[in-house]
């Protein structure tokens, strides 16, 4: 796959898969776009929730500048991101709840991961 990187910072969290980012385009240029973090999906009806938005809080506090690549706009309008250190803290507390609410095969998921890999 093929990532584009960008600097970003949080403006909102609206779950723990969707969050709104204002990305730096360059040139003075920032933008604020919805962004669904991959390999990343816990349901609402989940008793894990509110467990997993403190972890994502906690995560996006511990990082000073966020890193994100991503891709084109998805069929829904939604960026699919990767963020570096975010889906690193989020992947190992939710490893199997997200394999399973993201509609991807483990073998996918671990895909995405290798494929992220290259990009640290």
């Amino acid at each position: 796959m093929d990532y584009t990187p960008f600097a970003a910072t949080l403006h909102r969290i609206i779950d723990p898969a969707t969050v709104v980012l204002e990305i730096n385009l360059g040139y003075c240029v920032k933008t604020r776009v919805i962004c669904k973090l991959q390999c990343i999906g816990v349901p609402r009806e989940s008793r894990d929730y509110s467990c997993a938005m403190r972890t994502l809080e906690g995560a996006f506090a511990e990082q000073e500048t966020l890193r994100v690549k991503t891709r084109e706009m998805d069929e829904r309008g939604m960026y699919p991101v990767w963020i570096e250190g975010v889906h690193d803290v989020m992947l190992k507390d939710y490893g199997k709840m997200t394999h399973f609410g993201s509609r991807m095969s483990r073998e996918g998921v671990r895909k995405l991961e290798q494929d992220n890999m290259r990009f640290v």
